[in-house]
């Protein structure tokens, strides 16, 4: 969504600056007119310069390379690597990278992650930075299980029923920890 109302964009902001300095908010939106630590903001690789991730990075607000496979359809997985990895050596930024797989192909899916989980840049691992978008719809626990196994740790879910049905029953099949 965007923030429609000059109304929206205080009430963000207030949210942001009574939360917790660990917490942030993933924006889906143009960036505020006084953006804060606790903000994240979503950046299309696709549409986002170096620059722009580097201006964020300089004012201390973290960002969120969003990666959807419809962008790269055309793209091998480890193009799409390597393109990240660029656009992140150039900027700094690059905080997480958001995977997204609105079509269900799994296979793509999870070589995209691999291609991405290979890459070695500045600061935190990949493992710890990618987070796989599971649409209720078109995510399998099949692909789930492979992208932790990879060392994949973080899920983007819609509904709490996600949680139990698919996340918590891979992680416990793996021998794994959940922390919500």
């Amino acid at each position: 969504s965007s923030l429609d109302y000059p109304r929206d964009e205080r009430n963000l902001e207030t949210i942001s600056n009574i939360a917790p300095t660990n917490e942030g908010f993933l924006l889906f939106a143009p960036p505020l007119k006084s953006p804060n630590k606790n903000h994240v903001v979503l950046c299309n690789y696709l549409k986002t310069s170096s620059d722009e991730l580097r201006d964020y990075k300089q004012q201390g607000i973290r960002t969120t390379i969003s990666l959807d496979d419809r962008d790269a359809s055309s793209d091998e997985p480890f193009e799409v690597a390597n393109r990240i990895a660029t656009l992140m050596d150039e900027s700094g930024g690059g905080d997480f990278i958001f995977v997204s797989s609105p079509d269900g192909d799994d296979d793509d899916t999870l070589r995209l992650c691999e291609e991405l989980s290979y890459l070695d840049v500045p600061g935190p691992i990949m493992k710890s930075r990618l987070m796989l978008d599971c649409p209720a719809e078109t995510t399998s626990e099949d692909l789930v299980d492979e992208v932790m196994s990879l060392g994949v740790n973080k899920f983007v879910v819609y509904k709490e029923t996600q949680v139990q049905d698919c996340i918590q029953d891979v992680t416990l099949e793996q021998g794994k920890q959940m922390v919500k």
